[in-house]
């Protein structure tokens, strides 16, 4: 995907600058990620967007259509970036490559807090939410990690690792904090939200999973 794709695409996802859009969205993601997509109410996300519930009906139609642009923005915004590093570091070498997208993944969870919290949210309960999050964009993400990691084990820059185990070490590793920011903040006095905390965590992930899964030390 062009430059340009991506920037009509990410206009698109924004609104536009259509009144109460962005606002909306913002506020979805948030309600969803807390109550998940059963436990959400219409009512409660255009309060917290500061808007009228006929809005939110004009803009997404139902509860379901609101579901499904948050769920577009976000995991599509993480796709775009992730495709954006893999295609800036095709020529690098594959533990540049590895870190270079280990780095993207952790910046962009701890930037879209509901990312990991809507997965774990929805996860929970199952249902037809998460037969969509799963089938629309996780399905895809996890063998795009597949494809990576598979690549990796084959040119021996990583050990041999189970790929299911691996899968999730690095998933909770990059994302445990943003899910639980209250236990970070009440226990540690961290604000996970803050970009320092965002860059201090992303080198230690990077520092420590790479150490455990190369093939050669770093």
């Amino acid at each position: 995907m062009t430059s340009s794709q991506n920037d009509a695409s990410a206009n698109e996802n924004s609104g536009g600058g259509s009144p109460g859009r962005a606002e909306l969205l913002h506020a979805a993601a948030q309600v969803f990620a807390n109550r998940g997509y059963m436990g959400a109410t219409t009512t409660a996300i255009a309060q917290l967007a500061g808007v009228s519930q006929p809005l939110l009906y004009h803009h997404f139609g139902s509860k379901k259509g609101l579901w499904t642009a948050v769920i577009n923005e976000i995991f599509g915004g993480l796709r775009l970036e992730l495709e954006r590093v893999a295609l800036a570091f095709a020529g690098a070498t594959r533990t540049e490559r590895l870190t270079a997208l280990l780095s993207a993944f952790v910046r962009f969870s701890g930037e879209h807090p509901e990312l990991a919290r809507l997965i774990h949210t929805e996860s929970s309960g199952g249902g037809e939410a998460f037969d969509e999050l799963y089938q629309r964009w996780v399905a895809d993400l996890v063998a795009f990690f597949e494809q990576e990691i598979s690549a990796a084990q084959q040119d021996h820059t990583i050990r041999s690792l189970n790929s299911a185990a691996l899968y999730f070490v690095i998933v909770g590793a990059a994302t445990e904090p943003f899910i639980q920011p209250q236990i970070a903040g009440r226990t540690f006095g961290v604000d996970t939200t803050s970009s320092d905390f965002i860059e201090t965590y992303c080198g230690t992930v990077v520092e420590v999973l790479l150490r455990g899964v190369l093939a050669e030390p770093r």
